[in-house]
């Protein structure tokens, strides 16, 4: 035997010594730490896997993630340090961890999200389902216990036909996962927004009263990037998030539907006294089912501009860029739009103000003050050195400037209508 495979020998005992030390500190503090739902949800194999994967990913001591794949691909689970946004220590955070793994999957139609905190945000542990997920089997043992479990848990028997439609509809992760408490939840959600447009939103108190729950809930959904959007809204406000859900349902007939369930805090404190951040919450989730993800959404996240603010100059951006492609196709793509944007925050923020001044019903002298605007947003753009900079801000402000009528300040709208001069 070569002398240095004999020195060698001791290894495999170091590495068992290494990792038993590990588990012998990491254990316990997960078992503390991790919520309680997500031990009554999990089985004991997929906490010893989640387990191994924080020890041998070193996930605490070297803040590495670990990301596993199921061997369809269609289950991925993402184990990382918490980041900031996710910490006591770190309130002012924007969620990075959570939006960084939400963002990975933007573009796949997530059908089942589980998200949680550990209790000290050292920790996030997220798992997506993604499409195509098995169907659920009404004859299965799975599917018959967990009808038995609704029923034991209070369903009335006059429902329990109209409740199994609704859960043949599940993902199976959803049954093998059966809560009856949660399930009847989403089904009396189902019944609310079955034959409406619009998306449901409530905010209530936890249990504990040291958490808020938000539920946002709707038929048709998106088939990307939901809880990214979500989540984005909530980390804007600050709140940290314990826990989330998103499932995805498919009826037999019917359209689909979708449910995001999100635990939150703000310094510790359920949100029952902040009027102006639920109004903001309620305005802005109520929207997302209609907000594709765009590239200006980072002048919500790095300038803090309000979601009304980018929206319209996301349209006006569209609305640019029909234009200007038949002048010139490659030079005006939509990615080339959005960087001129980025690059002249202040000019596009101050061809938005005259737009907003000459709409705002609340503004009593809004011809002069639109005005004023205008005069200094084309000064503005004229001293830019960028012909296609020019070019993309003068597009918009003719949009502004032509528009007759909109409805961007109209309570309660799903999206955004403007009304053109004719002679433009």
């Amino acid at each position: 035997m070569p002398e240095d495979v004999r020195n060698n020998a001791d290894i495999p005992a170091a590495v068992k010594a290494r990792l038993g030390d590990a588990a012998d500190r990491i254990v316990p503090w997960f078992l503390e730490n991790m919520p309680a739902y997500y031990f009554r949800t999990h089985t004991r194999e997929e906490q010893i896997r989640h387990l191994h994967a924080v020890i041998s990913g070193q996930v605490l001591t070297e803040k590495q993630t670990v990301t596993l794949w199921s061997p369809s691909r269609t289950k991925v689970t993402y184990i990382s340090p918490g980041g900031l946004g996710d910490a006591p220590e770190n309130p002012d955070g924007k969620g990075r961890a959570l939006l960084a793994h939400l963002a990975a999957r933007a573009r796949s139609n997530i059908k089942t999200a589980r998200i949680y905190a550990t209790r000290d945000g050292r920790l996030r542990l997220d798992t997506f389902l993604l499409d195509p997920q098995p169907p659920v089997d009404p004859d299965s043992e799975t599917f018959k216990e967990a009808m038995r479990a609704m029923l034991r848990a209070g369903l009335e028997p006059e429902d329990e036909e109209a409740f199994s439609r609704f859960l043949r509809g599940a993902s199976l992760d959803y049954v093998d996962k059966f809560d009856p408490i949660r399930s009847a939840r989403h089904f009396r959600l189902a019944g609310a927004v079955r034959r409406l447009d619009a998306v449901h939103v409530e905010i209530n108190p936890h249990f504990d009263r040291n958490e808020s729950r938000i539920i946002v809930c709707m038929s048709e959904p998106p088939d990307c990037g939901l809880a990214l959007q979500a989540a984005e809204i909530l980390f804007r406000e600050n709140l940290r998030v314990h826990r989330g859900y998103a499932d995805h349902f498919q009826p037999e007939s019917g359209p689909d539907m979708a449910v995001l369930s999100f635990y939150v805090s703000r310094d510790g404190r359920a949100l029952t006294r902040e009027a102006k951040t639920r109004e903001r919450l309620e305005r802005e989730l109520s929207r997302i089912k209609w907000r594709a993800p765009h590239g200006l959404q980072v002048l919500a996240a790095e300038d803090d501009w309000p979601m009304e603010k980018v929206v319209l100059l996301q349209a006006a951006c569209e609305f640019a860029h029909q234009f200007l492609i038949k002048g010139n196709l490659y030079a005006y793509t939509s990615d080339n739009l959005v960087a001129a944007l980025l690059a002249h925050r202040a000019e596009a923020e101050t061809c938005l103000d005259y737009f907003l001044t000459r709409f705002d019903p609340n503004l009593e002298d809004r011809v002069t003050i639109s005005e004023g605007h205008y005069e200094r947003a084309a000064e503005m753009i004229d001293d830019i050195p960028d012909e296609a900079a020019v070019q993309t801000l003068t597009a918009m402000l003719r949009f502004f400037k032509h528009t007759l009528r909109t409805n961007a300040f109209l309570p309660g709208r799903f999206g955004l209508a403007f009304r053109m001069d004719p002679a433009f």
